[in-house]
């Protein structure tokens, strides 16, 4: 499992200061391929036919057409066809890994597509905003892979637009979607290709979820000696239905990064208190060590239950959940659905495992927790001046909105993934968040901002605070009834 422990040599989604180089050269002859037949589009009338709620995704996101290396343009609904595959590559020209990455993925891509009778295809996405630098990588990818038309400068837009609605905030990064129906079907694509060059393990269709944690599969074990557990532990094979019914802490570390050892401490520590209120959770290890010695005596130091070191099942969980480093924690209901993949944080802030298991409430309050959800999401934001009076008006007015998002009864665009928070007696971050976007120090709390801060862009609201005009408000921005205002015409 090619887990990077701590941090990662990526460039942020955003930009780069690093020196430019030219972009000549990092095609290979061995990367380049022969052009094969495109799979042609279906007739008009195919449209008619009923299709699952997300199709039409990508033409929503992107636009009509989308161009290959020729410039030629091409419809983007040719993309979502049943069993097509995407993938959605986000780099940049001034970025090193992005060109090393490209030359690595054309060769990977002569190998993997064939394994799904070439239904595929690669949509670059960069956000450079200068025509030359932006055709750099354009000119040089083989057939199968395409782009968003320069424009006016639309190409960068919709490249921060999708960064920000897959999650993606670092370049280079790869992530592959169900054009049917846009379903992710690998997240962490990166992963993927330099984990399996050639394409050997590949199958773009991954099983279930549930059979990798249930069904005929087996995870490793401490046994203690009863007798003396002085002894050494060895440990045993057991079936995975021992995780029915319970929680699962699904933690990723190494034994060669301090921070996973010190995380381990606390994890171990917040795991007796759980043990001493019966919770019913496990936690399972998935190493990123390369030697497996190195992982037994980590495991037999932690006792949790573990994906043994020579299981595939190591490669398959860092890809699925998106593990760029580590340590991490995700955190799976009873039936296997994310709660958290901020498990790490959330310890950290509740050691003692009170509010286990972490679940999300529709409106919460702005810490620590909840900073990267700011890069990640649109983020309606209620500023207050921290005292508990402000505090629980800002749930008031944020509530009737979030709670309809929350259980369903309002359905957004797939373009918006919202988190409602509220600024509460953490000043520090209030006035950071303030300092980043702009704005002016309130001359009234409360004051409201929906914040997209991928897309460099925002909503101000300072009218009547009440529920029901906030909640007209919100409503007329997530149906894109009122325009937004950039950063820049903000700080004006």
């Amino acid at each position: 499992m090619a887990t990077a422990p701590e941090t990662e040599p990526n460039s942020s989604i955003e930009g780069n200061d690093e020196e430019e180089e030219t972009a000549a050269g990092t095609s290979s002859d061995d990367s380049q391929t022969e052009p094969e037949p495109e799979p042609e589009p279906e007739p008009a009338a195919a449209a008619a036919v009923d299709r699952p709620r997300g199709y039409g995704t990508l033409s929503n996101s992107l636009g009509d057409t989308v161009s290959d290396n020729t410039l030629a343009t091409y419809a983007v609904s040719r993309f979502e066809m049943p069993g097509m595959v995407v993938g959605l590559l986000f780099i940049a020209y001034w970025c090193g890994p992005s060109r090393d990455f490209l030359r690595n993925l054309v060769h990977w891509w002569s190998k993997a597509k064939t394994k799904n009778k070439g239904k595929t295809a690669v949509i670059l996405f960069s956000p450079d905003a200068k025509r030359l630098e932006y055709q750099s990588f354009t000119k040089q990818v083989p057939r199968g892979f395409y782009h968003i038309p320069f424009g006016n400068g639309h190409g960068p837009i919709i490249a921060r637009r999708m960064a920000s609605k897959y999650g993606v905030t670092l370049v280079p990064s790869l992530v592959f979607i169900d054009g049917y129906n846009g379903d992710v079907v690998y997240p962490n694509g990166r992963q993927l290709v330099e984990s399996d060059p050639l394409a050997k393990r590949l199958t773009w269709r991954p099983p279930d979820i549930r059979d990798l944690f249930i069904k005929g599969h087996y995870l490793e074990a401490p046994v203690i000696p009863p007798e003396n557990p002085e002894e050494k532990v060895t440990y045993d094979m057991v079936v995975g239905e021992c995780l029915l019914g319970k929680h699962i802490l699904l933690y990723f570390g190494s034994s060669k990064s301090h921070l996973c050892q010190d995380f381990e401490k606390l994890l171990q520590k917040t795991e007796k208190r759980m043990k001493e209120r019966n919770e019913k959770f496990a936690i399972v290890y998935v190493n990123a060590d390369r030697n497996p010695g190195d992982f037994q005596n980590n495991f037999y130091n932690c006792l949790w239950l573990a994906v043994p070191h020579d299981d595939d099942r190591r490669e398959f969980f860092a890809n699925y959940y998106h593990i760029r480093c580590i340590p991490r924690l995700v955190v799976l209901g009873l039936d296997l659905r994310i709660i958290t993949t901020e498990g790490v944080s959330c310890i950290n802030h509740d050691p003692l495992a009170d509010d286990f298991p972490w679940q999300e409430e529709p409106v919460m309050e702005l810490t620590e927790r909840y900073e990267q959800a700011i890069n990640t999401k649109q983020c309606v934001i209620c500023f207050t001046d921290g005292s508990s009076q402000q505090r629980a008006i800002a749930m008031k007015l944020l509530s009737e909105t979030a709670e309809l998002i929350f259980m369903g009864d309002v359905l957004l665009d797939e373009d918006w993934d919202v988190q409602f928070l509220y600024t509460g007696t953490n000043v520090e971050i209030r006035n950071r968040l303030q300092k980043v976007i702009g704005m002016r120090r309130a001359t009234a709390y409360p004051y409201i901002v929906v914040l997209d801060l991928a897309c460099q862009r925002l909503w101000a609201y300072d009218d009547v605070m009440t529920s029901e005009q906030v909640h007209r408000y919100l409503k007329q921005v997530f149906e894109g009834t009122i325009a937004s205002k950039t950063f820049a015409a903000w700080r004006r």
